[in-house]
C-alpha cells in the first residue's frame, strides 16, 4: 500500500471554476482552511492567481494582497500545519515565507517564468514543489507538443533537478502539470505511467481534482458531484502508482478513499 498525504486547495481568487462561487468573503475561505484540515488535510495549499484555460494574470500586488487578506489569519490559527503557496513569483515567494513562514513554494512553471525563483527557495531552504509546462505567463496551458511524453517529463525533471541540487535545494517534490500543455489524451496516458516517474527518486505530488481532463468527457461542470467522483477514480489510480501527495478540493472524500 502506498503512503501518501492529501493536501488541501485553497483558492483566493474571485473567479473559483471549481467551486462555482464568485468573490467568496475572507471569512468563507479562512472557514474553508479550517474544514479541510479538520476533515483529515496534511497540509493546504494557497493561490492567488488563476492558471486555468482562459483565466486573465493579475498583477504582483493584486496576488499579494488575495495571500495577505488571508494567509495571516490561518496561520495564526493552524499554526502546525505545513503551508504551500502557488505561485511562479520569486519575490511573492521571499515575502510569504519571511513573513507567513510558509513551508513550501508550489511553482507551475518549475522556474521558467521567475529566474529568480530556484535562487530564493535555495536561500530560504524550502520545499519546492516543481511543475511542469510548456506554457506562458500569459497562456499557462499552451503547447503539449512532446517526442515522448514520458520520456521527455524524465529529461525535463532530471535536468531541473540537478540544477535545483547543485544550488543547494534538498527537499523538492515534482509535479508532472496534469492540465498543462497537454491533450486529453496525454492527461489520460500520464496518468496510466506516473509510476515511471518514480526513476527520479523524488516525491511526486497529482493534481487531478476537478480538472478539465475529468470534467469535459463528462460534458459535466468542474463543481458537478460527476466531475467529484471521475477525480477520486483518477486520484485511486495515481495512488496505486506509489504518488506521494495529492492535491484536492474535496479533502473529506479523498481522505475516505
Amino acid at each position: 500500500m502506498s503512503v501518501y498525504k492529501v493536501v488541501g486547495v485553497v483558492n483566493l481568487t474571485p473567479d473559483s471554476y471549481v467551486s462555482g462561487q464568485k468573490n467568496r468573503l475572507t471569512n468563507e475561505l479562512i472557514d474553508e482552511a479550517i474544514r479541510m484540515v479538520q476533515e483529515g488535510a496534511y497540509g493546504l495549499d494557497f493561490g492567488a492567481v488563476a492558471t486555468h484555460l482562459g483565466a486573465v494574470p493579475v498583477s504582483e500586488d493584486v496576488e499579494w494582497q488575495r495571500l495577505n487578506a488571508v494567509l495571516p489569519i490561518v496561520r495564526r490559527l493552524l499554526p502546525d500545519i505545513p503551508f504551500s503557496v502557488d505561485t511562479y513569483r520569486a519575490s511573492i515567494a521571499e515575502r510569504v515565507i519571511g513573513e507567513f513562514g510558509v513551508e513550501a513554494i508550489n511553482d507551475i512553471s518549475g522556474g521558467q517564468w521567475d529566474k529568480r525563483m530556484f535562487d530564493v527557495v535555495a536561500e530560504k531552504r524550502v520545499t519546492y514543489i516543481m511543475g511542469h509546462t510548456q506554457g506562458t505567463i500569459d497562456n499557462p496551458t499552451a503547447g503539449g507538443t512532446y517526442n515522448d511524453l514520458m520520456a521527455d517529463l524524465i529529461d525535463y525533471f532530471v535536468r531541473k533537478l540537478d540544477t535545483l541540487h547543485r544550488a543547494g535545494v534538498s527537499k523538492l517534490i515534482i509535479d508532472p502539470g496534469f492540465g498543462f500543455s497537454k491533450t486529453l489524451e496525454q492527461n489520460v496516458y500520464l496518468l496510466h505511467h506516473l509510476h515511471y516517474l518514480r526513476c527520479l527518486e523524488t516525491p511526486i505530488m497529482v493534481g487531478v481534482s476537478r480538472k478539465r481532463m475529468i470534467y469535459e468527457p463528462l460534458h459535466v461542470l468542474p463543481s458537478s458531484e460527476e466531475a467529484l467522483q471521475g477525480s477520486l477514480e483518477a486520484e485511486r489510480l495515481a495512488i496505486a502508482q506509489g504518488v506521494s501527495y495529492l492535491r484536492v478540493h474535496d479533502v473529506k472524500q479523498t481522505v475516505e478513499l
